[in-house]
């Protein structure tokens, strides 16, 4: 490739400006129509105007495409914000204290029911006691698997596999 050489403030041709920055001498026209590269006299510019015109291009560019950029993950954002609310308010998507309560709830019905079974069972109270006490530790071993619930629900992570002690 032959070298050459001009001044800054040497008057090029616009497809000269093309061959030095590596595009077609129409883009370097319509670079000139946009401001970027100052005009001599009739498809003319100097050296130093092409450079700086087509740098400030591309730094204009690369600023428009990160304000885009960002502007687009507001707007997933805000997207995904109202797609939370609608689920809500379908009651897809509840708060985890919501869940947890009625988690409590429920198993608060199943440890009345299951109160009951002794002395629905039997009169003799030695009989009662050891039902209430295999009673008891199912219900020490729910309350161990809600609150791993719980915290899976709160942090994230897995639930252990159903029958694995807790």
């Amino acid at each position: 490739m032959t070298k050459v050489s001009f001044p800054p403030d040497a008057e090029i041709s616009f497809e000269t400006a093309g061959k030095i920055l590596g595009i077609t001498r129409r883009r370097v026209s319509q670079l000139a129509e946009e401001g970027f590269i100052a005009k001599r006299s009739r498809g003319t510019t100097t050296v130093a105007d092409a450079a700086q015109g087509y740098a400030r291009y591309w730094q204009e560019k690369a600023t428009a495409e990160t304000k885009t950029s960002a502007e687009s993950r507001v707007r997933d954002a805000r997207a995904r914000e109202i797609e939370m609310r609608n689920e809500e308010r379908m009651r897809k998507l509840i708060p985890i204290e919501d869940h947890t309560a009625v988690v409590d709830y429920v198993v608060g019905a199943v440890h009345v029911a299951f109160n009951s079974i002794p002395a629905r069972l039997t009169r003799d109270i030695e009989q009662r006691r050891k039902i209430e006490v295999e009673i008891d530790g199912a219900f020490k071993q729910i309350a161990k698997a809600c609150r791993a619930g719980a915290d899976v629900a709160r942090k994230g992570g897995e639930l252990p596999h159903s029958g694995e002690k807790v």
